[in-house]
């Protein structure tokens, strides 16, 4: 979507970037964003450092509760200094207060506290709670300000650092909770004596809720996220749940948070016993649980929402899911199967690629494209690159017509081939962003002008179907023997993937790779079957067609 509509402005909050940052097959869409907006929850140092190596837009952190409007100060983040929140918006005041109202020198941090156009006139329906919040603003007669409970302090430049709460509330996915409200809910729970719920941080850095929990007996998670489910919303229910016959306390007694152990290490009592896995799916599957669920332990009958899973994480498992087995399992998928024996049933179901069955068609080529016999089996590179100029025009049509540069490329490719060969039902295999390989075909007897060529390239590559493609763990089981009359043909844009002996199946392989400004063509192809000058001539060909197709206006 940022790719197709040119998208060069962007609002997320940290844990959406997180998922698109882990989760998407390619981030060269990133490339073209001039502003990035970051908001909602706490933003992780690791975050941007992840986002800086995809975009050079400015970052900015946007700061401030609904209350009063959203935003109340934004900062642009500099590499060269820690994160902050930067200083107050047009129209609106931020004051450090301590606990009596008054002002909190610089570098000294109190409760930030916001007044100005933007602040609300309080709650609907809850006026302890208004009056609890929304003040009067001390400074200035006649507004109101609101406490909105965040720790920070001034900086002597004049910007602000946030530095946490005063109290224990947390947010996640950009929801406000409450850890109390939940504890006095889990504590209700048969049996449970003590508990607390504390915000902890995935690997990614996106942040999740841990209940730990005293009881005479470990209870079953599935009583646990049920009793809580009927009296709190999704979000507020804990991701994961730890069983200790007793919280560690510090010396006056209060529950010792830093000495509870990371929620990973313990299995939770389950509705199901652990079994170990019986085939490679089931093994792959259980493995990639391990990492998205940070647990040690995953059993082939557990269940991924039991073990803690929500949508997030699913996003984030069904992309490590797709590097592995490409186009055999959906999002939908995992909610209907949410076990690994359930899921990996439907994978080995779905993953019917047969080697015998396969048939793939290849290309006649003239008989003076062909070298002379006698030659030595060996690839032969030639390189070339598309010009800064000539790649400025050439995404400039992919603008206007709405589709992806390599949609062009890969039309002009197939118009080439057809002008070379003189055939009109073209094979061409071709390999993008994931590990997979497309054995398409293109019949041009169908096609009106270069513009519907691209567009039905488009959709092509857009859509999603296994009966065409080829798993690229398959290629090193190919076997073909290569017709002295014809080629195959492989076209890659920006993909590293596959086995560097290639040319043992293909004979021509057309490498496009996204550089600075331009992009380089690696040309490899079969030496001993076909002429160097042939090869040459077709590259110049095909380069002149590029430059004509960019040049088409409307």
């Amino acid at each position: 979507v940022i790719d197709i509509n040119k998208v060069d402005m962007l609002q997320m909050t940290p844990s959406r970037m997180q998922l698109l940052l882990t989760g998407s097959s390619s981030l060269s869409c990133l490339k073209g964003l001039r502003t990035v907006m970051i908001g909602g929850e706490a933003v992780p140092e690791s975050l941007v450092s992840e986002l800086r190596k995809h975009t050079e837009a400015e970052i900015y952190n946007m700061y401030g509760p609904t209350e009063t409007t959203v935003w109340s100060s934004v900062s642009l983040l500099d590499v060269k200094r820690p994160i902050d929140i930067g200083s107050a918006i047009a129209n609106t005041r931020i004051y450090i207060l301590d606990a009596h109202g008054r002002l909190k020198p610089v570098g000294v941090h109190g409760e930030l506290c916001i007044s100005g156009d933007g602040v609300a006139r309080g709650y609907l329906g809850r006026r302890e709670l208004t009056e609890q919040k929304f003040l009067a603003d001390p400074f200035f007669e006649g507004d109101r300000m609101y406490r909105t409970g965040d720790l920070a302090k001034y900086l002597p430049d004049g910007r602000l650092q946030c530095l946490g709460r005063i109290d224990q509330q947390v947010k996640i996915r950009g929801y406000r909770i409450e850890p109390e409200e939940i504890e006095k809910h889990l504590k209700a729970c048969a049996g449970v004596t003590e508990c607390v719920v504390i915000a902890k941080c995935h690997e990614a850095g996106d942040k999740y809720l841990a209940a730990y929990y005293s009881a005479p007996e470990e209870a079953s998670l599935a009583v646990l996220r049920e009793s809580l489910s009927a009296k709190l919303p999704d979000y507020m229910v804990p991701e994961m749940f730890v069983y200790m016959e007793s919280l560690p306390l510090t010396p006056n007694g209060k529950i010792d948070r830093g000495a509870l152990p990371e929620p990973g290490y313990v299995r939770p009592k389950l509705s199901s016993s652990y079994k170990e896995a019986d085939t490679e799916a089931q093994s792959i599957i259980a493995q990639i649980w391990q990492r998205v669920l940070n647990r040690d332990l995953v059993g082939v009958e557990d269940n991924f929402f039991e073990l803690g899973g929500n949508s997030l994480l699913i996003v984030r498992m069904h992309w490590e899911l797709e590097k592995r087995y490409p186009g055999l399992v959906s999002v939908a998928d995992i909610f209907a199967y949410p076990t690994v024996s359930k899921l990996a049933g439907i994978i080995e179901n779905r993953d019917v690629f047969k080697i015998k069955d396969l048939k793939i068609d290849r290309l006649q080529m003239p008989e003076d494209f062909f070298a002379c016999a006698g030659g030595y089996n060996d690839g032969t590179v030639i390189r070339t690159v598309l010009g800064c100029d000539l790649y400025r025009r050439l995404k400039s049509m992919a603008y206007r017509l709405g589709r992806k540069e390599e949609d062009i490329l890969i039309s002009a490719l197939i118009y080439m081939l057809s002008e070379v060969s003189g055939v009109q039902k073209l094979p061409v295999h071709i390999s993008g962003k994931d590990r997979e390989i497309r054995a398409e075909s293109f019949n041009l007897e169908e096609i009106h002008d270069i513009n519907d060529l691209i567009y039905r390239v488009s959709m092509k590559m857009e859509s999603r179907g296994i009966d065409n493609v080829i798993p690229i763990r398959y290629l090193d089981k190919i076997r073909l023997d290569k017709d002295k009359g014809s080629v195959l043909v492989l076209y890659t844009y920006n993909f590293q993937g596959f086995q560097d002996n290639a040319l043992r199946l293909y004979d021509i392989i057309v490498r496009a790779e996204e550089a600075e400004g331009d992009i380089n063509f690696i040309f490899e192809y079969d030496g001993s079957k076909i002429s160097k000058e042939k090869m040459e001539e077709l590259i110049f060909y095909y380069m002149d067609i590029i430059e004509v197709i960019s040049a088409v206006d409307g």
